[in-house]
């Protein structure tokens, strides 16, 4: 296929497929077939041989260099009771991004969903270094059937591709994910999300992603951005207060390819690292203070936005408390919580306000990852202590 059709596949749709699994993929030959043969033994909950029929795979070989379509097809002869799509596109440079052609896929995905018994069902993304675990279509399905909107799986690094990392991107990349973490703790015990509790991580990108189809629809689908689709499409799925659920059941396990197919991703991060590492430099982020002052200031701003919505209009007092602490003009806050919006559009507009002022990044500056980590682990034993101490006085 050398142009944009308005389908990729012509095959029908399973009328019994519920989930539409895409792969982007771009000189993907060494890697492709161990991704593919993930999708062989995938299991049910109870461990059993999950039915085929329930699930396709479209991969999509954009601009390859390689035979990466061919060994797609190769391992469809070798694999025939998988329903596995293959499609080819060549774009001139400009427009060959990894945005577009997850964008494209996705819309693929969601045109034959509709076309199925169901009339929708469940579009989900991984890319073609990535090995999905045995349950990864079932525990996807599971989180949605327990009434997520969507889920973003935990994206886990090969054991032998950490290994032989570059010593300070491994070191880098081993505190940002810690660090990650007991945030993500710390923020269930400063604001609980219901759909979102602990235990849960911090990851919503490619790797792992899926989405109801209705959903995607409601949110816009994938922005037209060149790359962090995911992180754009995440902030869609916000905007509309999405059930967004960050799943520690749902894993896969993927590469740590340096010479990144995107202009940022892993593999650009992981070169960042790197670089911090022959420099000597710290490798900053927020402070524990900053993310406990911002996950309290965050449920404070949904009280007052959801009684707002009640007609039950919040004290210009607590107001102006709040939009001190946010670092945002208070009439702002006042106005934004007055209209009839979405609690994830008035969050997204107060850190718009936030960082074009620059007072919060001044009266919260970011911090060594290792002193972040110290006060996070600090804050984190008294959060479960208390947390314990409760559900030992409720019983």
């Amino acid at each position: 296929m050398n142009a944009v059709s308005d389908s990729l596949i012509d095959a029908p749709i399973s009328p019994e497929c519920l989930v539409s699994i895409v792969i982007p993929v771009r000189d993907e030959a060494e890697n492709l077939a161990v991704a593919l043969d993930a999708f062989v033994v995938q299991v049910d909950l109870q461990n059993r041989p999950l039915d085929s029929n329930i699930f396709e795979i479209i991969v999509l070989a954009n601009n390859c260099r390689d035979n990466s379509a061919q060994t797609a097809r190769d391992w469809q002869k070798r694999n025939s009771p998988i329903n596995l799509h293959v499609a080819e596109i060549a774009l001139p440079l400009k427009l060959a991004n990894i945005g577009f052609f997850r964008r494209l896929l996705m819309n693929e995905a969601f045109r034959r969903l509709q076309s199925n018994n169901f009339q929708g069902g469940i579009i989900a993304t991984t890319d073609g270094d990535t090995r999905v675990a045995p349950d990864w279509i079932s525990q996807n399905m599971s989180e949605i059937e327990n009434g997520a909107d969507a889920v973003g799986g935990r994206i886990l690094m090969e054991a032998a591709e950490l290994e032989k990392m570059d010593e300070r991107a491994r070191y880098f990349h081993l505190r940002d994910e810690e660090y990650h973490l007991l945030a993500a703790e710390y923020e269930c015990y400063l604001d609980e999300i219901i759909h979102d509790v602990f235990p849960r991580h911090h990851q919503h990108f490619n790797g792992s992603f899926a989405v109801k189809t209705g959903v995607f629809k409601r949110a816009g689908g994938i922005p037209e951005v060149e790359f962090l689709e995911d992180i754009a499409f995440y902030n869609a799925l916000l905007r509309i207060d999405a059930k967004f659920r960050h799943s520690p059941s749902v894993k896969v396990f993927t590469s740590s390819r340096h010479l990144g197919r995107s202009a940022v991703g892993l593999s650009f991060q992981l070169n960042e690292w790197k670089k911090l590492g022959e420099t000597g430099a710290d490798f900053l982020v927020e402070a524990a203070n900053a993310l406990e002052k911002k996950f309290l200031a965050r449920k404070k701003l949904r009280g007052l936005w959801f009684a707002a919505k009640s007609n039950d209009f919040p004290n210009p007092a607590a107001v102006s408390a709040l939009a001190e602490t946010l670092c945002v003009p208070s009439k702002f806050v006042s106005d934004e919580i007055s209209k009839p919006q979405t609690f994830g559009n008035l969050l997204e507009k107060i850190y718009e306000r936030q960082q074009q002022n620059r007072r919060w990044h001044q009266q919260n500056p970011p911090v060594a990852v290792e002193a972040a980590i110290a006060g996070l682990k600090f804050k984190l034993e008294n959060s479960r202590s208390a947390n314990l101490s409760f559900k030992i006085d409720a019983r």
